[in-house]
């Protein structure tokens, strides 16, 4: 098997345990009514609110842990997604709602990016031997990403939330020479819901988006990428 695909499977293995867990309920905490003397066994299934929705964004690059610095690229994203209430497989008895999201977003980056000496192929070091080394972005990305969501408030028309999701993305052309057109994918973040009819919500959140592959990790042996954005988010959902 080629050893490209090789590194792609991992990306894809490490995704899907991530997942599993977020929707398994590993990462959360009850649905349960505060102070409520009724207990319920947790079960791990659907309590029966389901949504279907659409959203847009903006960001810019901003750097917090990758070890390559991204600057000067910006980006859009336009995504649709399926949603579905769930819960966990333990409680702590407060009055959060927990969704699980399944989303796919259409992104656009584009910007000068400057890029380290190994970054660059030995055939561009030849040509330009003094450098500054740089790169520019007009790449298109498909984005897969499970979202595990705590909504505060559950009771309430306007409604604080966090968000946590991990996914894997394609690119259609290398960001880097020897780089990877595959790259895992997070988003974490926080927003508020706001309802305007008994189905109807619209929504806005602010989010870290960082999307890598996974070379830092020894899941490639490729050259390492790592782009992070800071992204402000508008959408619109629908219960049916």
């Amino acid at each position: 098997m080629d050893m490209d695909l090789k590194n792609c499977f991992r990306i894809v293995f490490f995704t899907f345990i991530l997942s599993a867990l977020m929707w398994s309920g590993f990462t959360g905490i009850g649905v349960s009514q505060a102070g409520s003397d009724k207990k319920t066994e947790p079960t791990g299934e659907t309590t029966g609110k389901r949504w279907i929705g659409m959203n847009g964004s903006w960001g810019r690059s901003h750097h917090i842990w990758s070890d390559r610095e991204y600057y000067g690229y910006r980006n859009s994203q336009f995504g649709i997604f399926y949603e579905r209430e769930i819960e966990p497989l333990f409680s702590l008895g407060l009055n959060i709602e927990h969704t699980f999201r399944a989303e796919f977003r259409y992104a656009t980056l584009w910007g000068t990016i400057p890029l380290s000496e190994d970054q660059v192929s030995d055939e561009k070091k030849a040509e330009e031997p003094e450098g500054p080394y740089s790169t520019k972005l007009d790449h298109k990305q498909a984005v897969f990403l499970g979202i595990r969501r705590w909504v505060f408030l559950p009771d309430s028309s306007i409604r604080p939330n966090l968000h946590l999701g991990f996914g894997i993305s394609f690119t259609d052309e290398l960001i880097v020479e020897g780089g990877t057109l595959y790259a895992f994918s997070f988003t974490g973040g926080g927003g508020i819901d706001m309802d305007v009819s008994d189905r109807w919500t619209i929504f806005s959140e602010v989010s870290f988006e960082h999307f890598s592959n996974g070379g830092q990790m020894y899941l490639t042996n490729k050259r390492v990428i790592g782009p992070e954005s800071i992204n402000t988010r508008f959408g619109v959902r629908y219960r049916f």
